[in-house]
């Protein structure tokens, strides 16, 4: 693994010239723009897929850009019935294939960036590249590596259901409290509030304790595509000292100890939403991994 740090200013492309087409599944709304080789962008837990507006603006002179807002979040209707995720990967897998093209690269943020890892995971020949914002393989094993997904499922399980004694208030006051540890800015925090707002809560629940109780440690050994995983960090902590940007550094080597083809970088005073709190460091990585030539434009 290769861990390295740099910072380039950030130059957004017209879009004038795009004309967006949708389309959807049961599992998800997806928007298409731009042209070139495709680029399938997933969006975190509750998010549009709006948050991919800047990285789309950059890159869809290049890529035809394949948005996706997945099902229960921000607005597109919910799933009927849980498990959630093994729904929402496999129609994601079959829209891929179909569009793919054998070029297919593949970008996720949060729960999208563990869905990128899982789809590598079962379909190593499927994508060219794949980079994850701020995802893990198991994000219950952060804070304890000998943590098991049964231990996480029994902890979990008893509060699954609390969204239904939530009333509307006390959902927004978590949620906001939530995007604040993630996102720096009260701009961005506000328009993520929206999405979460819309979403749908059981879905949000769910597919939160989904994720949490599948291990891909193991199973990201298969993916063939070359990754790049970039981190958060915006530390040191009044809460937790202890935890510094090096310990933060391992914590996410450990969790891709098994992916053989993979670059962790991880970049100062930044929280969960790298494309909102540091834009020009979130697109030289993106730059340089994409296609090097793109960050001399």
């Amino acid at each position: 693994m290769k861990l390295k740090l740099s910072f380039i200013a950030l130059f957004i492309f017209s879009l004038s010239f795009v004309q967006a087409q949708m389309s959807s599944s049961a599992a998800f709304e997806v928007s298409v723009s731009g042209q070139g080789d495709p680029l399938f962008l997933i969006p975190g837990a509750g998010c549009a897929g709006e948050v991919w507006e800047t990285t789309v603006a950059r890159y869809a002179k290049d890529y035809t850009c394949h948005v996706f807002t997945l099902a229960g979040y921000g607005g597109v209707p919910a799933l009927a019935e849980a498990p959630y995720l093994p729904q929402i990967k496999t129609d994601l897998a079959a829209y891929i294939q179909e569009h793919g093209e054998d070029k297919a690269i593949l970008i996720g943020h949060s729960i999208g960036g563990y869905l990128s890892l899982w789809l590598g995971s079962e379909y190593p020949d499927l994508f060219q590249k794949i980079i994850v914002v701020d995802g893990l393989p198991f994000l219950a094993a952060a804070q304890n590596p000998f943590a098991t997904e049964e231990q996480v499922k029994q902890y979990m399980e008893p509060n699954l259901d609390s969204y239904k004694t939530q009333d509307d208030k006390a959902f927004a006051e978590q949620q906001m409290a939530v995007l604040k540890s993630m996102i720096q800015s009260e701009e961005h925090i506000a328009t993520a509030m929206k999405w979460s707002l819309a979403s749908d809560k059981k879905m949000l629940s769910y597919s939160v304790f989904e994720m949490m109780c599948h291990d891909l440690r193991q199973e990201i050994k298969n993916i063939k595509a070359p990754t790049l995983v970039l981190g958060a960090y915006d530390g040191p902590y009044d809460w937790a000292p202890q935890f510094t940007k090096e310990v933060a550094t391992k914590t996410y080597e450990q969790q891709y100890a098994n992916h053989s083809n993979c670059t962790v970088l991880i970049p100062d005073h930044t929280r969960h939403f790298v494309m909102f709190d540091n834009p020009d460091w979130y697109f030289e990585q993106l730059d340089n991994f994409l296609n090097p030539a793109l960050s001399e434009k």
